[in-house]
């Protein structure tokens, strides 16, 4: 093989183990996220309505 090819065949591994890693190890990482959801207060929705949208234009 001549130069160029190996060159080339080195940067296609480089880019396909890259890839490869890139999707397999969030398989193996175990990260837990211990928050409370986010709650919707009423207050917002009571301000949004309808008859207040109409108010506005």
């Amino acid at each position: 093989m001549n130069k160029k090819k190996i060159i080339i065949v080195i940067i296609l591994a480089v880019v396909a183990i890259s890839i490869g890693l890139y999707t397999i190890l969030p398989l193996f990482t175990n990260t837990i996220v211990d928050e409370p959801l986010p709650t919707a207060s009423g207050m917002i929705s009571g301000v949004l309505n309808d008859e207040n949208l109409k108010q506005m234009h």
